[in-house]
């Protein structure tokens, strides 16, 4: 795969570059090393793409994640509930996710939402 394009966010690729140049020629490696051409199976149901062959979204994230996986990397998620609330945050950031909602909800919050549509189970 190509990279041929890039979005530093907050200037975290140039802080990966000087502080972990290792990890950042991993994930330059790896994403090199995929052949996207192999994943042209996605058959365009558009009107004005119809039958145009599109990347697999999901075989894509697959191979991703299994070349990834490989080198030793991980997923990670932090789950929470959101809250517009400053004087609420100090509280809820301590408390497990689970007991989150709840407390928002003790706080006059009548809806909180959650950073995730599923809890964790």
């Amino acid at each position: 795969m190509k990279i041929a394009q890039k979005y530093s966010h907050l200037n975290g690729e140039e802080y990966l570059i000087v502080h972990h140049e290792r990890l950042y020629n991993e994930i330059i490696e790896t994403v090199e090393s995929i052949d996207a051409g192999k994943f042209l199976t996605k058959e365009s149901k558009e009107k004005t793409m119809s039958g145009k062959m599109l990347y697999s979204p999901v075989a894509l994230n697959n191979v991703f994640n299994d070349k990834f996986n490989r080198i030793g990397w991980y997923e990670s998620r932090y789950h929470y509930y959101i809250t517009t609330e400053r004087r609420l945050l100090p509280e809820l950031l301590t408390l497990p996710y689970d007991r989150q909602k709840d407390f928002l909800i003790s706080n006059g919050i009548k809806e909180p939402i959650a950073s995730i549509s599923k809890p964790i189970l």
